[in-house]
């Protein structure tokens, strides 16, 4: 199998498709059209901790309730498929690994 190497703006959409998976715990499926030859499909798993900020934990009566995130670790692989006009097909690719290593990268920022 091929590797496909995405370009700038190929990874700003990817990244921004990734936004709506980023906050979400456990494994997930992803989906999407680049553009009108580029179509990336992953999966992944994100593991989160952190706690709740109550008055136990912090005391004097300053709790907000709200969520501390403490640790975070998430993993995803990447996999394109490129529609070539000429053939009227589309071949499975590998994702480089720089730009698979900036969606993981992206997805375990605080």
């Amino acid at each position: 199998m091929n590797t496909y190497t995405l370009t700038d703006t190929q990874r700003e959409k990817l990244l921004s498709e990734l936004a709506s998976i980023k906050n979400e715990r456990g494994a997930f499926d992803f989906s999407a059209e680049i553009d009108d030859v580029l179509t990336i499909e992953g999966k992944g798993y994100i593991e989160i901790d952190g706690y709740v900020e109550d008055d136990e934990r912090c005391g004097y009566m300053n709790g907000t309730g709200g969520w501390v995130e403490t640790w975070r670790n998430a993993t995803i692989e990447l996999e394109a498929w490129v529609y070539d006009p000429e053939k009227e097909d589309s071949e499975k690719c590998y994702i480089d690994r720089e730009s698979e290593k900036e969606a993981e990268e992206y997805l375990n920022a605080a």
